[in-house]
């Protein structure tokens, strides 16, 4: 038998034709010794539903970890980890996870998934990783603390803003650059916006949010940063011990319609007291972070829906596996 293999490979598919001439002992009395002989086949990968939350560290356990009476939801939507970490997906305690799909590189542990996760997925690049960031500008004249009503306008706040207990802050439409300082609301106070985009750039600029604080905002329906909520600058060295987490209390509400993307930051959600809700939407993603923490009584509310008619399709899944389809 001679056989010449052929190959072709793509993004989702592999193909393959084989041709090859067999020995026709049959048919040697009628001057048909080989026979030419060739048969093809086609597999494709399978692929997750559309990806509505992602965990980008690819080294260290628990890249996404929900724990204590945590509840995690990501409705009709899939769920990846990047860590190729043997635990790089942990679930403990009371805690629930429920999603269309979760995909982790490596492995992980915990029983109450829902649906099991599919473990050794290739990883997915982050998808906003050559958004720029908004270069900050000159300081807004405005108190880093504020204890009263007020309004504010786009631009760069310098050392953040710290939203004083009792105090109702609304944002007017444009990007937020709060810079080496924290978006930081104190219980009790509010903070609402339509089209906005909070940007966190420099040493130690992060989101805090303290119990009972209820934090209500829309992202931007165009531009440079159309669907983006949140932003992180995906630099470290400035802030201290090289790390930046952003922290939501136990009693506090965010609500927000976009995609909230913290590429180096740890997203901690947990401790005492009331429910945490965490109330995120997007046609995309509606999440990205080095890891994600879910602990405590927090509750995650992921959906996948462009409720704002913004046009935009959600488009990365992960991969596993593969299909006969030829």
């Amino acid at each position: 038998i001679t056989v010449a293999p052929k190959f072709l490979v793509n993004m989702t598919h592999v193909s393959g034709k084989t041709t090859g001439t067999v020995t026709n002992s049959l048919g040697v009395a009628l001057g048909i010794s080989k026979m030419a002989l060739e048969t093809a086949a086609e597999a494709e990968k399978i692929k997750s539903d559309p990806l509505c939350v992602l965990a980008l560290n690819s080294t260290q356990p628990a890249s996404i970890e929900v724990y204590g009476n945590a509840q995690f939801h990501a409705r009709d939507c899939a769920v990846q980890a990047n860590s190729a970490n043997g635990t790089g997906m942990k679930l403990y305690g009371n805690a629930s996870a429920s999603a269309s799909e979760f995909g982790v590189t490596g492995g992980y542990s915990g029983q109450a998934w829902s649906p099991e996760p599919v473990v050794g997925v290739g990883k997915v690049i982050d998808p906003y990783a050559s958004l720029p960031v908004p270069a900050a500008g000159n300081c807004e004249p405005v108190s880093k603390s504020i204890k009263s009503d007020m309004t504010l306008a786009p631009g760069t706040y310098c050392g953040g803003i710290d939203v004083k207990t009792g105090a109702n802050v609304t944002l007017l439409p444009g990007v937020y650059v709060m810079k080496d300082g924290q978006f930081a609301v104190n219980s009790g106070a509010t903070v609402t916006g339509n089209e906005v985009m909070i940007a966190l750039v420099g040493a130690d600029s992060y989101i805090h949010l303290m119990s009972n604080s209820v934090t209500k905002v829309t992202s931007p329906r165009d531009g440079t940063y159309k669907n983006i909520q949140f932003m992180s600058d995906r630099d470290l060295t400035q802030s201290k011990f090289e790390q930046e987490w952003t922290t939501i209390l136990g009693g506090a509400t965010l609500d927000y319609d976009g995609v909230l993307y913290l590429p180096e930051q740890q997203f901690w959600v947990g401790g005492a007291g009331g429910d945490v809700i965490i109330n995120g939407n997007s046609p995309t993603f509606a999440m990205i972070a080095d890891k994600i923490w879910a602990q405590g009584n927090a509750i995650f509310e992921i959906t996948q829906e462009d409720r704002r008619a913004m046009g935009l399709t959600a488009e990365n899944s992960f991969a596993y596996g593969a299909r006969l389809v030829r």
